[in-house]
């Protein structure tokens, strides 16, 4: 008896945890019609400073400095990447992309402004 409560105790766990990263369920259709300003709004007031991430050659998060963010602290949008088979897929992956810019920039800004010092350097120039 106590191993099968455990056993569901562990179950429980694990969906919880794993319901926890998905913030949204990221659709073509919930991207047309999302709000990634109060969506950003929403999750700083609760002290959210996750950024999303698009998948790609490598996780990029668009509108932050790549390097400014800890891996735990990236929620990927599922479903992206850089390779477009169909005009459906290359929609959502500009879609999705566009959200996370927006989405971020606002972190990024309520980082800058509470001081982080990562944020307030210079990009570095490759060229």
């Amino acid at each position: 008896m106590l191993i099968k409560l455990s056993k569901i105790l562990v179950l429980l766990y694990f969906i919880t945890a794993c319901s926890y990263e998905v913030e949204h369920p990221f659709t073509l259709d919930y991207l047309y019609h999302a709000d990634p300003t109060a969506d950003a709004r929403e999750a700083l007031a609760r002290g959210d400073l996750r950024v999303y991430g698009v998948y790609g050659y490598s996780m990029a998060t668009p509108g932050i400095r790549r390097e400014c963010v800890d891996e735990k602290n990236i929620i990927p949008i599922e479903g992206t990447s850089d390779t477009r088979q169909s005009y459906e897929e290359a929609q959502f992956n500009t879609l999705a992309h566009l959200y996370a810019e927006y989405y971020n920039s606002h972190v990024e800004f309520y980082m800058l402004y509470h001081g982080d010092t990562c944020i307030d350097k210079p990009r570095k120039n490759y060229c």
